[in-house]
């Protein structure tokens, strides 16, 4: 018969369970949130190619405020890569970068969710665990 310290055990146990799902939740979810942020960024792309050089632009400066500006190159844009290096690339060089991002967070996510499933399961049955001691008291 399980005692009153194996049950508070369990129910510790329990609920840093319960925090590991919340926590995984949250990175789904912000993994998601950045795969639909580069689609956007994609859907952008293929509209800017088709914008002729010398065509007015509007250029966001912050949340809001656009400056109009005049483009120069639709085939090239500056890419910050990290650490605040920017390099120049070709248009196509850009979108296969994107691509390979988005099929990373794609792997990230699936490896997110099957370890969310782990910890649902275990939480599952630290949960019956515990019904049953309670039922057997």
């Amino acid at each position: 018969m399980p005692n009153k310290e194996e049950i508070q055990e369990d129910y510790g146990k329990l609920q840093l369970a319960e925090q590991q799902i919340q926590g995984l939740h949250e990175q789904v979810e912000a993994v998601q949130h950045r795969v639909q942020e580069f689609s956007i960024l994609t859907d952008s792309l293929d509209e800017f190619q088709d914008v002729k050089p010398g065509s007015e632009i509007l250029v966001p400066l912050g949340p809001g405020i656009f400056a109009k500006a005049s483009l120069k190159d639709n085939k090239e844009l500056l890419m910050n890569v990290g650490a605040n290096i920017v390099l120049k690339k070709k248009l196509p060089e850009v979108k296969e970068d994107i691509k390979k991002q988005v099929n990373e967070l794609i792997e990230l996510n699936n490896n997110l969710g099957e370890e969310l499933q782990k910890v649902i399961s275990r939480a599952r049955e630290i949960q019956q665990k515990i019904l049953s001691s309670v039922n057997k008291q």
